[in-house]
């Protein structure tokens, strides 16, 4: 405003930046007040709504496909104020933007009369956006329905136990060779910050020597395993004492999912411990059908190239 209380300047929020409004060179006033459109879905703001609607096809994918697609938004000026984002706080951001996508909305346009609101100088806001978005990222570790823990089988489930080498008249193999995209899988699951258990049947010193070849053992934060619990899958022991290892209890047995190849005790075991399961379906050594409903998977696979966004699609929609 000027002395004569005339609008000379406008700039409003857009996208992470603060943006001079004008349609050309012409502020958007109406009746000398300031006029302003904002973006359905995003809320970003523009002079005019030709100018909103530039961006309509971009926006509807923001809201629906590509939805926090990046997790937390760090490509803005306050991004710096955040602190260090893990790559769990980004999978939570980008799974709380999935769960509310929506269809953005060009038709009916309603009115809002700012001053109908409580305004704050932009220093404040300044000050509180940062410290807002930090609590909203630490409120989704209790709020938000989330996978606390992937528990994965091994033998044909990550490896392929036809090619196992083990020395005459030993149970404990020293080699054998990945599954396909099992590397990759694995990976992918660490970078977006999964919680990745072993619990698998056999010696402990197989599963060392066969993780360890690929440089994959240290992927799991802990390791279950039959030869050390004395007992094996199916026994709910093995999946109590894995969520133990993880500091969880059997409250959180409902966001824990299991992945194996074995029906029998993998996926029964999985389920008689209120997990959810994925049944690994890639070999016929051993039965692919369902004897009864304890061995009905939540979800079944055919390759280890699935297993990520299975994953996604059964986490994004725990109740």
């Amino acid at each position: 405003m000027n002395a004569e209380d005339q609008v000379v300047a406008v700039e409003a929020s857009q996208h992470g930046k603060r943006v001079e409004m004008k349609n050309g060179d012409v502020l958007p006033l109406e009746n000398g007040r300031v006029t302003l459109w904002a973006e359905p879905g995003k809320h970003a703001h523009f002079a005019s709504r030709d100018a909103m609607k530039e961006r309509e096809t971009h926006t509807r994918y923001e809201c629906s496909l590509g939805a926090g697609l990046h997790g937390v938004h760090m490509g803005n000026p306050f991004s710096q104020e955040f602190g260090e984002v893990t790559p769990y706080e980004h999978r939570l951001a980008r799974l709380q933007m999935q769960r509310l996508v929506l269809e953005p909305s060009y038709g009916e346009t309603l009115r809002w009369d700012c001053a109908e609101g409580d305004l704050l100088p932009w220093a404040r806001v300044e000050s509180w956006i940062p410290e807002r978005v930090k609590h909203l990222i630490s409120d989704l570790r209790e709020t938000l329905p989330h996978f606390k823990a992937i528990f994965l089988d091994c033998g044909d489930t990550l490896i392929d136990e036809g090619t196992e080498i083990k020395k005459e008249g030993s149970d404990v193999a020293y080699g054998a060779e990945l599954l396909p995209h099992a590397r990759e899988a694995l990976n992918t699951l660490v970078s977006r910050g999964y919680r990745l258990a072993l619990v698998a049947d056999g010696p402990r010193a197989t599963f060392e020597n066969i993780l360890g070849q690929h440089d994959l053992w240290h992927h799991f934060e802990s390791h279950t395993i039959s030869g050390d619990v004395g007992v094996l899958k199916p026994d709910f022991q093995m999946f109590g004492t894995a969520m133990t290892s993880l500091g969880l209890s059997e409250t959180d047995a409902p966001n824990i999912v299991m992945v194996g190849n074995n029906l029998e005790r993998d996926i029964k075991g999985a389920n008689g411990a209120g997990h959810k399961s994925i049944f690994h379906k890639w070999t016929q050594r051993r039965n692919v059908v369902p004897t009864d409903a304890s061995e009905e998977p939540t979800r079944t696979i055919a390759s280890l190239h699935e297993l990520v966004s299975c994953i996604e699609q059964i986490e994004l929609s725990l109740s």
